[in-house]
């Protein structure tokens, strides 16, 4: 029999209180019991508490053999502590002498310190156990990602066992009416699954509207660490008020201002492709600045002219972006935000997908007009037959 933690302690607190600090071994002890216990045993003990009569299910007479002493030290501890108050022998039998009883828990003692020494370290046997309530909601809590999930709620309190302990096996029954409260746990967990195309997730609110809100605030989140919600379009459906680009806009006006202070900082510095790369990360790192986007950016502004006489919308803003300084960034931002909003539309994420709805979040929008009719009197007010005017078209 394997001792447990709390036996080898007790037998420890046991010694102590006897007085004595004997350490043997079986070859010292073997050869003295005999006479120091067996015999003090059956003499005195066996009357009450052999295998045959067994009084208070006690049975004595198995320690008479000194290989089932191992098997048996709990017995030993119990009968030591109640020869030691005196409440054994009971009055009207048999009683040790003083010799003799300090013979007795002299060699009991060493014999279960020589015990406890040996079995030191040694937990004992482990017991298969259920989760304690702690441990089931904590691990429900991490396999669902919903920290508010309580599956134990109606579950009856764990005991402690004699150890203390809310995890020690011996104290985690399982009953059949723990079995039914597990099943309906389980059933009230099984309100959060969501089932899905290509698995299974589970949603602290699993409703359709709910979890499309929590997408869409996930979203929105995502991109608010780059984006703001200025300049957006105002859209009005069916009497309520969107910002068609509300928590996705990009300030563009910060970007270009960036890319414009990369350019003066690299242009007194000197270039090279090392410092390029080391002044974009600055930059966008002091300014809390995306840098893929800032890089992407800053390649379009600065790339070189492969003609003089290139023409167009891009060539004329690099143009423009050489000779800006960093105090006048704004006005060729706004002349990109003009240009954006002619040759972008946004939509309302909340819409994007529906059945003729808008296919994305920022679509292109095509400004080039085949015609354009005009309507107006050929007659001045003065009262003259012909009139003249002048169309000044252009491109980009």
């Amino acid at each position: 029999m394997k001792l447990s933690s709390s036996f080898v302690l007790g037998t420890l607190l046991l010694s102590l209180l006897l007085g004595t600090n004997v350490l043997a071994d079986d070859k010292q002890l073997e050869p003295q019991f005999q006479d120091s216990f067996a015999n003090l045993i059956a003499g005195h003990c066996l009357e009450c508490h052999s295998t045959e009569v067994a009084e208070a299910d006690v049975d004595l007479e198995k320690l008479l053999d000194w290989r089932n002493l191992s098997n048996n030290a709990l017995v030993l501890q119990r009968a030591l502590e109640q020869i030691k108050t005196q409440q054994m022998p009971p009055a009207e039998s048999k009683q040790l002498s003083s010799e003799q009883k300090q013979q007795l828990l002299t060699w009991s003692n060493a014999w279960l310190r020589t015990e406890a020494q040996r079995q030191a370290g040694d937990p004992g046997p482990v017991v298969l156990r259920r989760l304690n309530n702690a441990e089931y909601t904590y691990t429900l809590r991490d396999l669902t990602g919903i920290p508010t999930l309580d599956p134990a709620k109606e579950f009856p309190a764990d005991g402690a066992a004699g150890e203390g302990f809310s995890n020690a096996g011996a104290a985690l029954a399982m009953s059949p009416a723990m079995v039914q409260k597990y099943l309906d746990a389980g059933k009230g967990v099984a309100k959060y699954a969501v089932l899905l195309p290509d698995g299974i997730r589970f949603e602290a609110n699993p409703s359709s509207s709910d979890m499309t809100n929590q997408l869409l605030d996930s979203i929105r989140g995502f991109y608010a660490r780059y984006t703001d919600n200025q300049g957006g379009d105002k859209v009005n459906l069916q009497g309520i008020v969107f910002e068609t680009n509300q928590g996705g806009r990009l300030p563009v006006e910060k970007y270009i201002a960036a890319t414009i202070a990369v350019r003066e900082q690299l242009a007194n510095a000197g270039t090279s492709a090392a410092d390029e790369s080391q002044v974009l990360n600055s930059i966008a790192r002091d300014r809390k600045l995306n840098l893929k986007y800032l890089t992407a950016l800053w390649q379009l502004f600065s790339k070189s002219s492969s003609s003089t006489t290139d023409q167009g919308l891009l060539e004329s803003l690099r143009r423009r972006w050489r000779t800006t300084s960093v105090e006048n960034a704004d006005s060729l931002s706004a002349e990109v935000l003009t240009w954006q909003k002619a040759l972008w539309r946004f939509s309302s994420i909340g819409h994007i997908g529906k059945v003729n709805g808008p296919k994305a979040w920022q679509e292109p929008v095509d400004p080039i007009q085949t015609q354009q009719e005009i309507r107006f009197p050929l007659l001045d007010s003065a009262g003259k037959d012909h009139v003249s005017f002048f169309i000044q078209v252009g491109d980009a």
